[in-house]
């Protein structure tokens, strides 16, 4: 038997977190994704660091 690739469409809402507020200062906007069973609050303690008036 021969594989047959087919699609599937659906449609799905999901959550997101921001960290800092975007202002005149903001240099750098990430946009960053993480594992599954990873949630993002805890995956946002590893930006902490950045300056927040820039990112």
């Amino acid at each position: 038997m021969e594989n047959q690739i087919k699609n599937v469409t659906y449609n799905t809402t999901n959550t997101y977190e921001t960290l800092n507020e975007l202002h005149s200062d903001t240099k750098r906007v990430w946009i960053v994704f993480h594992g599954i069973g990873f949630l993002s609050r805890f995956f946002l303690n590893y930006l902490n660091d950045l300056p927040p008036n820039e990112n």
